[in-house]
């Protein structure tokens, strides 16, 4: 059966007198019937899957994070198999996360976390099929995650520590802790900038003194010869966390923190 069989078809049936039966006097007599009924055939494809992909949770790196697919088929009574795939779709092939079968209309994946890596497609494919019509087909809905790299957390202290006020004529190094959330766990760039009383950039980054910690950076800047015209300036460590690749997906963040001094003449 497929589509170009849909139409009207009508059934007529003829009775009319065979000669052989019947009288011959009474014959001419004996008038034929017919009468006929009518029956409209409609084919139509087996209705596509309503494949839905919900989200659940925040969104936010290192929350709980889960995405389900539900499908919804119309055509019960078809008896139809149902097999789901989840995938996520990544550069040269797609990569296998869940599978469901035996008519199960619903497969989640689960992120716990939700980290960085996550970020990217994901794709729910339907495999259904109706043996008795040798029917099959394949329907998919695709889903992307994005993310947002955290805000750093970022300290600012002085070594030797400030304990209230600083000497004249004596240097301090300035220091600046990064730390990243530890569900970043795909390359990113770490930008640090120094300024003071709020105004340009003293240096390019790259001329500071910027050490890698696991996932922690460390920035220094030193003043080597503390004057009293420092006394209440406000140093400002501004930092830039970006992802390394090209990625649409992840979404870099800034943040800053300062430090005001406060220096006495030593006479």
């Amino acid at each position: 059966l497929n589509s170009t069989d849909a139409g009207d078809y009508t059934c007529t049936a003829t009775i009319s007198p065979i000669g052989s039966g019947f009288d011959v006097d009474i014959e001419p007599y004996v008038i034929g019937t017919s009468n006929n009924g009518s029956y409209t055939l409609t084919v139509r494809d087996i209705l596509e899957p309503v494949i839905t992909i919900t989200p659940i949770g925040s969104g936010n790196i290192n929350d709980m994070y889960t995405l389900m697919c539900s499908v919804d088929i119309e055509d019960d009574l078809l008896n139809i198999e149902l097999n789901i795939t989840f995938l996520r779709v990544i550069d040269g092939g797609n990569e296998l996360l869940e599978y469901e079968d035996a008519g199960d209309a619903t497969i989640s994946v689960y992120f716990t976390p939700l980290r960085t890596s996550d970020s990217g497609r994901y794709r729910c494919s339907v495999d259904i099929s109706q043996a008795v019509i040798n029917y099959q087909d394949v329907f998919y809905e695709s889903f992307t995650i994005s993310t947002t790299i955290p805000t750093p957390e970022i300290v600012v202290t002085t070594d030797p520590p400030d304990l209230g006020t600083l000497v004249e004529g004596t240097y301090i190094d300035l220091v600046c802790a990064v730390t990243i959330n530890d569900a970043v766990n795909t390359d990113v760039d770490v930008i640090i900038e120094w300024s003071r009383n709020g105004g340009s950039p003293l240096m390019n980054s790259s001329d500071y003194s910027i050490s890698p910690i696991s996932d922690q950076y460390i920035s220094i800047i030193r003043i080597e010869e503390l004057m009293t015209s420092n006394n209440g300036d406000t140093f400002t460590c501004s930092v830039s966390i970006q992802p390394s690749s090209l990625s649409t997906n992840i979404t870099g963040s800034n943040g800053d923190n300062d430090i005001t001094l406060s220096v006495i003449d030593f006479t």
